[in-house]
């Protein structure tokens, strides 16, 4: 600019002076600028380093600051199975050893604690003088409606005893409970019939995010069948949608794949469930009667599986029955890919279906009878290798859940009364 001044300037004497004048001010200014410019990026650079200092100790500070303030020990006289609901301030435990109060429901505190005492308890159902009560195999909340749904069951000896035989099986197994904020419902007992008598634990359900489907296991489908996964469809409301005033499961056959019992833990996703077999995980399209079962199988396995996960999260999650090998495969609505990651985590013996932990930092909780591992995951759902422990004071752990309402993580232990 200034170049183009001294060519339109007509005064001679002004032309040599400007012209020097003005390119040593643009290099000094060159200079300086280009001096600036390597201040800024040094600066930059130490800022840089600095912030990853910073986010990596922050990052350690969070895990352990969620470890030790967003667990909490559900400590039950008889305890076994526990569910917490994704909306509501729920929590509901499942006990063994007796009729009364064999449910307990908590209400949770606004710090996620649960409340001193229960807020609604259930009794098993009624049976007939000569019959033995049922016992909780499992129970689960819908996911927005305030509803409970658990799977009763008899033992394997009630069910063989010719005596009680006939009249257990024609007791249903399936209980829905609504909710209000005064209380329980009128309840409704389902899955009545052989199918459902299966006198086999664990025997672990699961309901889709959607709640299209509620998933059951240990379904005897007949003489020389062997037994099977059964879906249950379900109406918008959660109520069961029945065809000629029965609610039938669509069905398949598992058998070959896990063995009796079949009931490890599941991950239901909106078209698919992913479960466990003894080979390995494996996934039903329940909305496809003609789809064939698909196996990943892993060679590393013994036992069967826990399997387990949430289907935001793009991974299914596998613990080896009282094993210490966990294991992590990517996941597509249900529809597994990708090689399977292993991990071997030192003094394990999983003794429940994995809980996953979806709000930062992220882990798949793995439960043992005298501890929890957290293992460590990124935003893909993968290991990173990093593994806390968690040791239990007193009684067996029997079941861990997250709820990512209250960001807590439940662990169900059981104590002496």
């Amino acid at each position: 600019m200034s170049l183009l001044l001294v060519i339109l300037d007509g005064s001679p004497e002004a032309r040599p002076p400007v012209l020097e004048q003005s390119v040593g001010n643009s290099l000094t200014r060159f200079m300086e600028g280009e001096r600036l410019v390597s201040r800024m990026f040094a600066g930059l650079k130490s800022s840089l380093v600095l912030g990853v200092i910073v986010l990596a100790l922050a990052l350690g500070t969070a895990r352990a600051e969620w470890a030790s303030n967003r667990l909490v020990w559900v400590r039950e006289p008889g305890a076994m199975v526990m569910a917490v609901h994704s909306v509501q301030p729920w929590l509901a435990v499942g006990r063994q050893g007796g009729v009364d109060e064999a449910v307990r429901i908590y209400r949770l505190e606004a710090d996620g604690q649960r409340a001193a005492s229960p807020w609604v308890t259930l009794s098993a159902p009624p049976v007939p003088a000569a019959v033995k009560p049922q016992t909780v195999v499992d129970l689960v909340f819908h996911p927005r409606e305030p509803l409970l749904y658990v799977r009763w069951g008899w033992s394997s000896e009630s069910l063989a005893d010719p005596k009680t035989r006939a009249a257990s099986t024609n007791l249903g197994c399936l209980a829905i409970y609504p909710l209000t904020e005064t209380g329980l419902g009128r309840a409704e007992l389902f899955a009545r019939g052989a199918m459902f008598a299966a006198g086999l634990k664990p025997g672990r359900m699961a309901i889709e995010a959607d709640a299209r489907r509620l998933y059951l296991s240990n379904l005897t489908l007949g003489s020389g069948i062997g037994l099977g996964l059964g879906s249950l469809p379900l109406l918008t409301n959660g109520w069961p949608r029945l065809s000629d005033g029965e609610w039938l499961p669509v069905t398949i056959n598992v058998d070959v794949l896990r063995g009796p019992p079949n009931g490890w833990g599941f991950l239901a996703c909106s078209n698919a469930l992913i479960f466990g077999t003894q080979f390995g995980l494996a996934t039903w399209d329940a909305g496809n009667r003609l789809a064939p079962l698909g196996v990943l199988p892993i060679q590393e396995l013994v036992n069967q599986i826990w399997a387990g996960g949430v289907a935001e999260i793009p991974a299914a999650y596998g613990l080896e029955v009282d094993r210490s090998l966990a294991i992590g495969v990517a996941q597509s609505d249900g529809f597994l890919s990708g090689r399977p990651q292993t991990l071997t985590v030192e003094g394990a013996a999983f003794c429940a279906p994995p809980a996953v932990v979806s709000r930062p930092p992220m882990y798949v909780a793995a439960p043992s009878p005298a501890k929890v591992d957290l293992l460590s995951i990124n935003a893909l759902g993968n290991f990173d290798g990093a593994v806390e422990s968690r040791p239990a004071t007193g009684g067996k752990i029997w079941d861990v859940k997250y709820s990512a309402r209250a960001d807590r993580l439940y662990v169900l232990q059981e104590v002496t009364p």
